[in-house]
């Protein structure tokens, strides 16, 4: 067996492994080569425990003990490795606030720390890291960087310690943020990065989302409160937190916000904005707002950030200078700003709002065609690296089956199981199975999942965050099964990570229906194309834009475009319709409609 030095955990390439200690003090490097997949083993039974509500998980574990402990029989006896194994767990399940007492699980008779989930950081390593990506921020970065740090190391909590950075696509603000957090770790201090989606999240070293962090409610309202307790491993983890960055921030509601600040004041015991913690909001206030259920433009306006109390506590920051070396980059990022700040015009005397889509961009075929092929040879890489945005979720699963159905391979088809709660049972009853099944709202896979080994899928709700499985994250299907699925993640900082994902129930946060839906299905659907909003965070070297209809939300267009860093990697189809297409006659250009909220932008 190899040993390895502490040397070899500097390496990035195994940075965030926890390893085992031996008694000449040296570091066995396991992970990867002994332990993958009974990690992977434990890691399933704890989603089991949580997500799929078994009647009597010691009988679960009894079964299959040995299996979920085999790694551990190498080093250790049998009732160790029991012991050893449950400790691993008890830490996983930690993530979802459950524990092994509450299960009726056994308590590990070992104290030996084996977990391997919660990313750990070398100090000498991060400081490293930190002055070299420092000598590579511009003027603009390393203000930004300065008065962070600055604020970090201030131990006055009366200082203001809030931060605001608006850059856009392009503007190196997540290597700002690489950066600090390399700094911050550097010294020794606990930094959290968070995002309000997944996709973000994991484009950050222990990144996590901002309802998975601080145990946020869905839906969140204005009185809503985070759920966690000062005397959890949480509490004292965010206690300790010398820094936060939260990214993407414009997406997120200031009720959210407001609830942070009232859990980090409560926890600090410090009556003073989040608990005098140094905060960094980073976002460009020129993507899409946060979603409110058949809100309004005035109603989208109220709910962002710059209507919280809070606001005027952030000290405001600007990435202007575009990052992006070649000139058609620098070219593109220069047109997509024109986009967004909704200074694009139209010489052709149609409506303000009404923009030209560049010819170099126009598609006049099939956008599957275009993106994918027509062919049956798929690169997986490449796969991972394109995707077709449109604004609905009814267009993208559309999309995604016209997909599979030229994608190579045999389908699996995958049922969920459904059912309907009402306060009358008698109007439970009225609920025909067929019209339950037919139903897919927003975030929920659907009752017909169709699958074949090799597709992309997103995730649809947290299972792990620690380790990059967030609403989201983006997957590559490498075995089929009748009750879990064998998936290898293809985005964010676990790239290239493997996991089992088993049936789990589902209801939607918010709907409609008259009644509560409950679906016990994978928690996943094809991502070949995905709705505009989610794909917010994502950057992808191909983009396509299918718009059968004109967006109807601020940021959404400049959202879709900013996705790659070439206008010559972006393709559009316009539906012709009486509000977009072909709008004048006998000409060939094609206009959509642009939606800009100037006054957010002010």
């Amino acid at each position: 067996m190899k040993v390895w030095s502490i040397q070899h955990l500097r390496k990035p390439a195994v940075q965030g492994i926890c390893c085992k200690t031996t008694k000449n003090g040296k570091i066995l490097w396991l992970k990867h080569q002994l332990f993958k997949c009974h990690l992977q083993l434990r890691q399933l039974f704890c989603f089991i425990c949580v997500f799929c509500n078994p009647t009597e998980p010691i009988t679960l574990w009894n079964e299959f003990k040995e299996s979920l402990s085999e790694d551990f029989t190498r080093f250790y006896s049998l009732e160790d490795s029991f012991s050893l194994a449950l400790r691993n767990i008890e830490d996983q399940l930690q993530v979802h606030n459950v524990s092994l007492t509450s299960l009726g699980l056994p308590q590990p008779t070992l104290n030996e720390v084996v977990s391997l989930d919660v990313p750990q950081f070398d100090v000498q390593y991060e400081s490293e890291q930190a002055q070299v990506l420092n000598q590579m921020l511009n003027p603009e970065q390393k203000f930004v960087y300065d008065l962070v740090l600055e604020a970090v190391r201030d131990e006055n909590p009366n200082t203001p310690k809030t931060f605001c950075v608006n850059a856009f696509a392009g503007a190196g603000k997540t290597f700002l943020f690489r950066t600090i957090l390399h700094a911050v770790r550097g010294m020794g201090h606990v930094a959290v990065p968070v995002a309000w989606t997944g996709i973000a999240a994991v484009l950050l070293t222990g990144g996590r989302t901002v309802h998975s962090t601080f145990k946020l409610p869905v839906p969140l309202l204005e009185n809503s409160s985070c759920r966690v307790r000062q005397d959890s491993a949480e509490g004292r983890y965010l206690k300790t937190a010398k820094l936060f960055i939260w990214d993407e921030c414009t997406m997120t509601p200031h009720y959210a916000l407001e609830a942070v600040d009232r859990l980090l004041r409560d926890l600090t015991g410090l009556d003073v904005p989040f608990g005098g913690k140094t905060l960094v909001l980073g976002g460009d206030w020129r993507q899409t707002l946060p979603v409110v259920a058949h809100g309004n433009r005035t109603s989208a306006n109220e709910s962002c950030l710059r209507n919280s109390f809070l606001w005027p506590h952030f000290k405001q920051c600007t990435l202007s200078a575009n990052m992006r070396l070649r000139p058609e980059e620098q070219e593109f990022s220069e047109w997509l700003l024109q986009l967004g700040d909704g200074r694009l015009k139209n010489d052709s005397g149609l409506d303000e709002d009404i923009i030209e889509i560049p010819s170099s961009c126009v598609v006049n075929r099939s956008i599957v065609e275009e993106m994918f092929g027509c062919g049956h040879e798929f690169d997986l890489q490449d796969l991972a690296s394109k995707a077709i945005l449109c604004p609905k979720n009814d267009e993208a699963l559309k999309l995604n089956e016209e997909i599979l159905s030229t994608f190579p391979g045999q389908v699996f088809t995958h049922y969920s199981a459904d059912s309907v709660i009402c306060d009358d049972e008698e109007e439970q009853e009225t609920y025909q199975l067929d019209f339950i099944h037919s139903l897919t709202p927003s975030g929920m896979p659907p009752h017909c999942l169709n699958l074949k080994v090799g597709v992309i899928v997103m995730l649809l709700r947290n299972l792990n965050p620690s380790v990059g499985l967030c609403n989201g994250t983006r997957l590559i299907v490498k075995r089929i099964m009748q009750n879990v699925l064998d998936c290898e993640v293809i985005s964010g900082q676990n790239a290239g990570s493997r996991v089992f994902i088993p049936r789990v129930e589902l209801s939607p946060s918010d709907s409609n229906l008259p009644f509560q839906l409950k679906r016990r299905q994978f928690p996943i659907r094809l991502a070949f194309c995905m709705t505009i909003n989610k794909s917010q965070g994502q950057t992808l070297k191909k983009v396509g834009i299918y718009l059968p209809q004109p967006v109807f939300s601020h940021g959404m267009l400049y959202v879709a475009f900013s996705r790659c860093s070439s206008m010559r990697n972006v393709r559009v189809l316009v539906k012709d319709t009486k509000k977009q297409g072909r709008l004048i006659p006998a000409c060939s250009k094609v206009f959509t409609r642009n939606i800009v909220y100037r006054e957010v932008l002010q």
